[in-house]
């Protein structure tokens, strides 16, 4: 049974936690820094009645971003424990984010040169995925944008590709789903402008890690093969605000 928003008991996380994307815990979700705030929607006896092996697991949105994923328990102090004082979100608007991005710009390049390769669900790094790159690096400005690549997608303001700047957005998929996102960091003087973007992908496709590409069908396999999936851009002008 879901618990009413108001309801929701806050806790906060005392140390840098693993997130999972189901109440088994078997597949890692999001990671979440010590100090970030999250309610409980799921208990851990309804969370059992649902589960086919049962599980002390809970599930918990984040306070930041609303996100929604499993803590694979609540009864540990070393993790986690009752906020004494709620999250509170405030309202950044276009200009305060602008003011922001040499910050964000600068997170994703200093990113870029630590040692590092794709970990799905990595939000805290050195590892990081796609979405996760982008996420880290604006929270560490002070702004936050959702989780996934899909989320941000649909959270940013659409920006057509011959007016992009850097730090926007680039999202990439199929007809069916966005499912990968960089981030533009230069954008080369021609006719059209070349856009140069960082972003981490993974192995198969990209390079195992934070890496930079052209967005154009180029002789480089990896740029390539993503231009060929680009879908759009998209600009951040404001940040989570929004309560479920």
């Amino acid at each position: 049974k879901r618990k009413g928003t108001s309801k929701m008991t806050e806790y906060v996380f005392v140390e840098d936690t693993t997130l999972f994307d189901s109440s088994e815990c078997g597949g890692v979700a999001t990671q979440a820094s010590k100090g970030r705030h999250f309610k409980v929607i799921i208990e851990h006896s309804c969370a059992a009645e649902s589960s086919a092996v049962g599980s002390d697991a809970v599930q918990i949105r984040l306070c930041e971003d609303n996100y929604e994923c499993w803590l694979e328990r609540l009864d540990n102090p070393t993790v986690c424990e009752p906020a004494t004082t709620p999250y509170q979100k405030s309202a950044l608007g276009e200009e305060e984010v602008f003011s922001r991005m040499p910050l964000v710009l600068q997170r994703v390049s200093d990113a870029g040169q630590k040692d590092n390769v794709y970990l799905w669900g990595g939000t805290l790094g050195p590892d990081l995925d796609c979405s996760g790159l982008m996420q880290w690096a604006f929270s560490g400005a002070g702004v936050w944008i959702p989780r996934d690549a899909y989320q941000q997608h649909e959270f940013t303001q659409p920006v057509p590709i011959a007016e992009a700047r850097c730090g926007d957005l680039l999202f990439f998929g199929d007809a069916t789903k966005v499912d990968h996102v960089g981030m533009v960091t230069e954008v080369v003087d021609a006719a059209p402008p070349r856009l140069v973007y960082t972003h981490s992908s993974g192995a198969k496709y990209g390079r195992n890690g934070i890496g930079r590409d052209v967005l154009e069908e180029g002789d480089d396999p990896v740029g390539a093969h993503y231009a060929r999936r680009f879908l759009s851009a998209g600009r951040v002008v404001r940040n989570v605000t929004e309560e479920p």
